[in-house]
């Protein structure tokens, strides 16, 4: 669905729009007040539109990645800005242990979901200057607005002190407007254009979806549940494995680079 929304809407406002979903999401967690069955499915229901809204950012970026890099960086941008997703994830232990031991008990948890937005305000205001991709724009026909977003990216790159060669006509590709892009046509290019490259990314999803999440997720209630730690403990653990997991990317992107520069 947030695919589809990301061909009709545009990168960056799917982009801001489910930073507001999971905005909404987390806050309303923090006002869950009671312990009867209607407060559970209230508190099932923020935790899935806040998880509806982490899912759709995943199809605004990649497609922004996917269509504003050149090939030559596009994994390692790939890996920087999905990898982030830890450095977000140390921030959240670490604010978890001030607000369990620092607050009483119905309070810090409170707190710590409330970080959820702060921090989701912060993506947006930064979200805001971000150029929409002008390869969406092309493809919309909006081609006035797809030059004007192109000059701010290469105004950017020349006062960065990069050099612009001018891109020769027979390097030129052909991009035809299309407003609409259906189910019949994603599934053509799933089954038909790219397969393998269908069969490695939903290997990849569902294995951390099924495997990987399934850990980490209920990380905090396998550590109380079954080993006795204390729950004012559980965020130290949670930090040890999210800048444990921060480094793994870092080295996974040096490899990367050391490869691509080999080659």
């Amino acid at each position: 669905m947030f695919g589809r929304l990301s061909d009709q809407l545009g990168r960056k406002r799917l982009l801001i729009t489910t930073l507001l979903l999971y905005l909404l999401g987390t806050g309303l967690a923090a006002f869950v007040t009671g312990h009867h069955t209607g407060w559970l499915v209230f508190f099932y229901a923020t935790r899935l539109v806040a998880g509806m809204g982490i899912g759709g950012q995943y199809a605004a970026i990649n497609s922004a990645i996917d269509e504003m890099m050149p090939s030559k960086y596009r994994g390692r941008v790939d890996i920087w800005i999905n990898g982030s997703y830890w450095a977000g994830a140390i921030l959240g232990s670490f604010a978890s242990l001030i607000f369990l031991n620092a607050f009483a008990e119905n309070v810090g948890w409170r707190l710590a979901f409330l970080m959820g937005p702060v921090l989701a305000l912060v993506v947006i205001v930064v979200g805001r200057t971000l150029p929409e991709s002008p390869r969406w724009l092309l493809t919309h026909g909006r081609v006035e607005e797809a030059e004007a977003e192109l000059a701010k990216i290469e105004e950017a790159a020349v006062r960065s002190g990069q050099t612009l060669e001018e891109v020769r006509d027979e390097a030129a590709i052909e991009l035809v407007p299309e407003k609409q892009y259906g189910y019949l046509r994603f599934l053509g290019l799933v089954f038909h254009t790219y397969p393998r490259r269908a069969i490695l990314v939903a290997t990849l999803m569902v294995t951390q979806s099924f495997l990987y999440n399934a850990i980490f997720f209920t990380y905090a209630l396998v550590l109380t549940e079954f080993y006795g730690v204390s729950a004012t403990a559980v965020p130290a653990y949670g930090l040890a494995f999210s800048v444990g997991n921060l480094i793994l990317r870092w080295c996974s992107l040096r490899c990367s680079t050391s490869w691509v520069a080999g080659r």
